[in-house]
């Protein structure tokens, strides 16, 4: 049998999309009209959650799609995924420290080192 393919404005449905907090406030406000425009007839629910909450609710298909951070999936084996965007990561340490890091290899040596998070103004540890 032949696969028949239609053009997006002739699409109908809907899709259950999990989308984590963050992602949520970044991606969304442009990504979802994007879609609504490439695709009209297709009604979009949006299920923010936590990413393990998502990843299960994939698993028992009561979600169709999920946009989440790969990195740290449990279900790797089980689920299908595709990378969409890579973000750099930078620690900052404090420069009265005695901690020189050259190379990854030389990472283990922050373990004991206090990191900080400031997050809407305030600074968690």
């Amino acid at each position: 049998m032949e696969s028949i393919i239609l053009p997006p404005a002739d699409m109908t449905g809907q899709i259950r999309l999990g989308i984590t907090e963050t992602f949520s406030a970044y991606l969304l406000p442009t990504l979802l009209p994007a879609l609504r425009k490439q695709f009209p007839n297709i009604i979009f629910n949006i299920h923010e959650c936590d990413r393990a909450d998502i990843e299960q609710a994939l698993l028992a298909n009561t979600l169709d799609l999920g946009i989440i951070i790969v990195s740290n999936l449990q279900e790797k084996t089980h689920l299908h995924y595709e990378v969409m965007l890579r973000s750099e990561r930078n620690l900052w340490l404090d420069p009265e420290k005695s901690i020189a890091i050259l190379n990854n290899d030389h990472l283990s040596r922050c373990r004991s080192t206090a990191v900080y998070f400031i997050r809407y103004g305030r600074t968690s540890y």
